[in-house]
């Protein structure tokens, strides 16, 4: 089969596949557009369905005629000029493809005017080719609206999901570029109705209005290069809720949402995620975002500093003593030195009082958290925490195992086990932590995480055990306790370096403030 030359129609369908694959990427690039042009309002417009008007009108800088109708050819911008501008972007735009990929598969208008211009233009672009340009009234700004989108490939539309999941996601792209942003007014209509309006405020009461959380429930940090925002501990969703951003460009980064996540660590429920929003500021030179068509990307220069940033900064914000609220009214670091025991109710929950209110303990989980910490300082200090087994164990292993067999973790964490001929080994003493398991089995497990992951893996696999060892022994809910029994578990409780939650991510206590009590009882 020869090869030959692609028409340019063709060229232009392919690369808007790139870049809009459906009416969220259309919105995103123009909302980027003129928040690249200074815009300060921005209103979105949708129709029902989608597919047939999408608008997005600011209040920016405008074009001139020229610009206008340049902009919708492809590889044109006004942001980059050079192949070293690529080396420092600043702007969420450079590739010179947006407008020329959304002109491509649809019926578009471009309504724009500069603010020292007596008059505007209108372009109107068609499947990709240039119908009219003409002299039209305008306020100062850019309008563009995009209608019939799709419809010269039908077949793109047959991927896209229901009118109503499609508009969702235009909504959440609209929340997503507005969270960095806090100082633009965003207005997202849907048949001439207001589904979102979100007007300028601090970067604390936009990030609380999207991400849904009460004041008292989010918490903010800043240090050096990082600003975060974060739900407490206690909190947790069955979603990923992390919304993540470098110099103001929303990215996906598995590297920033992993520091996130290993920060929180037991503070959440596993298999479920924190609400976060991460602003990091870099020099431009220190990571690429050349590296998809739709920008969402990002690679860094050192990927290991950035990660020990963003987790030193969210486990900084985090602290060792956030109190779950039930009474809306603000966090607390932990109770005062002064707090007392009041008693028990229901035989599982423990009531202290202090200056500031009243605090509901779970008796289980707060001695699960005791118990966790101290058996985890056992087995990281080296004392292994061994149970001799009756009789001593022959288990058969892989012949790329045995080798594994003298690796000096296995005493750390409890094994006692020697060679014992060739493919098998000789176990005495196995970790306490595994008690109830199958001894031959577990070893087998511990040995391949040494060779597959090393010291990271077993360390994983360590916690695991802690954690369910930790359960096992800890006192129970419904269990009474004398009031000695309760001030001792609260003391060392207090005591632990992350009491607020068990190692599970359930929270172990949670405070009810004196001015809520007040509000309960009509005292204000």
């Amino acid at each position: 089969m020869a090869v030959r030359r692609l028409p340019e129609r063709v060229v232009s369908l392919i690369a808007a596949g790139e870049v809009i694959e459906r009416p969220a990427d259309v919105v995103k690039e123009l909302v980027e557009n003129s928040l690249d042009a200074g815009a300060r309002r921005i209103r979105i417009r949708v129709s029902r369905p989608v597919l047939r008007e999408i608008s997005v009108q600011d209040d920016g800088c405008g074009m001139s005629r020229e610009d206008a109708v340049l902009a919708v050819e492809r590889h044109t911008t006004s942001k980059i000029s050079s192949e070293e501008d690529l080396q420092g972007i600043t702007t969420l735009g450079f590739r010179g493809e947006a407008l020329a990929s959304i002109a491509a598969v649809s019926r578009m208008e471009i309504l724009t005017r500069r603010a020292e211009d007596p008059v505007g233009t209108r372009v109107l672009v068609e499947g990709g080719r240039l119908v009219a340009v003409e002299e039209a009234p305008s306020p100062p700004g850019t309008r563009v609206t995009v209608r019939d989108l799709f419809y010269n490939v039908p077949v793109r539309r047959k991927f896209l999901g229901p009118d109503r999941s499609e508009f969702a996601l235009v909504a959440e792209t609209v929340s997503r570029l507005a969270i960095p942003r806090n100082d633009v007014y965003f207005v997202l209509e849907r048949n001439r109705k207001i589904s979102l309006a979100l007007p300028p405020s601090s970067p604390f009461e936009r990030v609380s209005r999207i991400l849904r959380l009460s004041r008292d429930d989010l918490l903010e940090f800043s240090r050096d290069n990082v600003h975060i925002f974060l739900s407490r501990p206690g909190i947790s969703f069955p979603r990923n809720r992390i919304y993540t951003y470098v110099n103001g460009r929303y990215v996906r980064s598995e590297v920033l949402k992993k520091a996130i996540l290993e920060a929180y660590g037991s503070r959440i429920p596993k298999g479920e995620f924190p609400a976060a929003v991460l602003l990091l500021s870099l020099d431009p030179r220190e990571m690429d975002v050349n590296v998809h068509p739709k920008k969402y990307e990002i690679r860094f220069r050192d990927q290991e500093a950035v990660f020990r940033a963003v987790f030193e900064a969210v486990s900084a914000a985090l602290g060792p003593g956030i109190i779950p609220e039930v009474s809306g009214m603000g966090p607390s670091s932990g109770p005062s030195g002064t707090f007392r025991v009041v008693g028990q109710a229901l035989n599982t929950y423990i009531i202290l009082e202090d200056d500031e209110g009243i605090l509901l303990v779970d008796q289980h989980a707060a001695h699960e958290r005791i118990r966790f910490e101290e058996l985890l300082d056992r087995v990281r200090s080296g004392e292994g925490y061994s149970t001799p087994l009756l009789e001593p164990m022959v288990v058969d292993l892989p012949p790329d195992l045995a080798p594994l067999l003298g690796d000096p973790l296995l005493r750390r964490i409890g094994f006692e086990v020697e060679p014992f001929g060739e493919g098998a080994a000789l176990v005495r003493k196995a970790p306490y932590l595994l008690t109830g398991r199958d001894v031959g089995e577990a070893l087998r497990e511990v040995l391949e995480m040494l060779s597959s992951k090393g010291d990271a893996g077993l360390e994983d696999l360590l916690i695991e055990g802690v954690k369910l060892a930790a359960c096992r022994g800890a006192i129970k809910a419904g269990e009474p306790l004398s009031r000695e029994k309760m001030e001792d578990l609260v003391r060392r409780l207090m005591q632990c370096r992350e009491p607020q939650t068990c190692p599970h991510g359930r929270p172990t206590m949670i405070r009810i403030s004196r001015s809520r009590l007040e509000a309960l009882f009509g005292r204000h």
